[in-house]
């Protein structure tokens, strides 16, 4: 007569939920840009009379998109500002912890409404003027990082989104546009 050893059930599923518990959806998200695309992308060209009408005109930008100036010298032509939100997210209902947890208390721990996270979310912006031959450059560069309600990062990466640098552009072309039209 042979013998077979089964795991009972719930031992079987317990180990299969912690092993899925344990698995990573992947570390830090990987940029999709090289370097150089990125620079292309935070880079644009304008005509104006001098740099400092530039930095006004990026520094009015920032503004008009939400962001709290941080820093500008005029005179080296940066600008820093951040735009902060609160974000609230709510817990899964189904994570690894509440799923053990369920077995243990014959299911009782999943009517437990999960707990919300507040996140701080800041879209840091640094924004540079050089004068490039008889045109003036500007490079934006936006940072998104996003910290949990204890203040520890929980996600930093660049901003690779082609249309939130487009409009930002486009609000620094308007404020050239107004300055050079004296309105």
């Amino acid at each position: 007569m042979t013998r077979t050893l089964r795991a009972p059930l719930p031992l079987a599923l317990t180990c299969a939920i912690l092993a899925t518990g344990c698995a990573t959806a992947g570390g830090p998200v990987a940029p999709t840009l090289t370097p150089l695309q990125l620079r292309e992308l935070q880079t644009r060209d304008f005509e104006a009379e001098d740099e400092q009408q530039v930095t006004r005109a990026a520094l009015q930008a920032l503004q008009d998109e939400g962001f709290m100036i941080g820093n500008a010298d005029a005179r080296l032509g940066v600008i820093t500002a951040v735009r902060e939100l609160t974000e609230q997210r709510r817990g899964s209902r189904f994570s690894t912890g509440r799923l053990i947890a369920s077995f243990f208390t014959y299911g009782a721990a999943l009517l437990i409404p999960p707990s919300e996270k507040t996140f701080v979310v800041r879209l840091e912006a640094t924004i540079s003027v050089a004068p490039h031959g008889s045109r003036y450059r500007v490079r934006a560069s936006l940072v998104y990082r996003r910290t949990d309600d204890k203040g520890m990062l929980v996600e930093s990466r660049p901003v690779e989104d082609p249309l939130l640098y487009q409009s930002l552009f486009e609000t620094v072309g308007k404020a050239l546009f107004l300055a050079r039209e004296r309105v």
